[in-house]
């Protein structure tokens, strides 16, 4: 049996090295800004550095990351996960779901055949003169009025945007109140969900706007 050299070893190293971190059915915790995405894997592949994972949403959809986000900000273990996302809680300029008070709303649910289920519209009218709007495609954004009739004239410009889009014909309103999220200011100027927000930058507490 021949010696193994040192190439030899550097070769099973490297190999042993490129395995997979996680398989195809994991369950993985993906940290964006704060707040938590869960996914399953479903499928890899092999890069230059480690692998690329695509994980499916229950809810829908796909995110995706690589080998250098693991324990950065995908971890599989969930306990882990909220732990590491409560020490960046209070990082970004955010307007919490809880600290928002209704004061009027206008809520609209579209049933629809893929996978998602359905597609929800909403305008809402908020104490501190802020209104609140997402129509179904769209990000959801929170606009900061000057004043009370400022906002009422806003919720109101809002409401007809949205139930009289051409591409909209048939709106079918509900009493149920479409769930708000929690609205991160991003370096564009505008306030919206974390989605939108990573995508454009986030503004830090106490840093530049």
């Amino acid at each position: 049996m021949e010696q193994m050299t040192l190439d030899d070893y550097f070769k099973i190293l490297d190999h042993e090295q490129k395995k997979p971190e996680l398989k195809k059915g994991d369950i993985v915790y993906k940290i964006i800004l704060n707040v938590i995405e869960m996914g399953v894997i479903d499928h890899f592949w092999e890069c230059n550095k480690g692998y690329g994972y695509s994980a499916k949403r229950p809810q829908g959809g796909f995110f995706t990351f690589w080998t250098s986000n693991i324990e950065y900000d995908v971890f599989s273990e969930k306990e882990k996960a909220y732990k590491e996302a409560e020490k960046l809680k209070n990082l970004y300029k955010v307007i919490r779901v809880k600290d928002i008070r209704i004061i009027n709303e206008k809520n609209f649910i579209r049933l629809v055949s893929d996978s998602r289920g359905r597609l929800e519209a909403t305008v809402k009218l908020l104490d501190n003169n802020m209104v609140y709007s997402k129509k179904w495609y769209q990000y959801p954004f929170l606009e900061i009025l000057n004043n009370e009739k400022d906002a009422e004239k806003k919720f109101e410009e809002k409401l007809y945007e949205l139930t009289h889009d051409i591409n909209d014909t048939v709106l079918d309103e509900t009493d149920i109140s479409i769930e708000m999220k929690d609205m991160y200011l991003s370096k564009t100027g505008l306030w919206s969900d974390y989605q939108y927000t990573t995508f454009n930058l986030p503004v830090l507490k106490g840093g530049d706007d």
